[in-house]
């Protein structure tokens, strides 16, 4: 009987220390886990910092350009060059910081396309807006039953969109 009880306790006791060791192992895992999704969390933090940067640059841009545009406002020219700016740097910054830099080239392309259309606007500026306004002339049937209107034709040139 002395040796089943030995082997009894024995076993007892080997899976009482397994049990142990494992739990020992977990208790590691789970704290490298821990720090590891500390650093996720604080990185997405900083990440959803800068775009909220970027947003807040180019919406302080949009609404400068409306002023400018719309209202004829020229002191929102120093706002526009700001606000670019302070897009650009923003960009520069989360370039520098970011692991996988292809992830941002449509960004920064896009970026260096608005810099350039803003850049000519401020430098050409907008096409004089008329007055008075022509009243639409009537459509006109010109042969072969196609439409022709009289109204002059102007272009607009728009950036082209793009989803980032």
């Amino acid at each position: 009987m002395t040796g089943l009880r030995k082997r009894v306790t024995v076993g007892f006791l080997s899976i009482v220390c397994l049990l142990f060791f494992s739990g020992m192992v977990s208790f590691l895992e789970l704290s490298h886990l821990s720090r590891d999704t500390g650093e996720i969390l604080k990185a997405n933090k900083r990440n959803i910092e800068l775009a909220k940067e970027m947003l807040d640059a180019a919406h302080e841009q949009n609404i400068a350009l409306i002023r400018l545009s719309v209202f004829g406002d020229r002191s929102c020219d120093s706002l526009c060059r700001k606000s670019m700016e302070r897009l650009e740097n923003t960009l520069l910054v989360a370039q520098s910081e970011a692991l996988e830099k292809s992830f941002l080239d449509s960004l920064a392309f896009a970026t260096t396309e608005l810099r350039l259309v803003t850049d000519n606007y401020l430098a050409f500026g907008a096409p004089p807006v008329p007055t008075r306004r022509r009243p639409c002339g009537p459509i006109r049937w010109a042969a072969g039953g196609t439409a022709k209107s009289t109204r002059p034709f102007t272009a607009v040139l728009r950036p082209p969109s793009r989803v980032i």
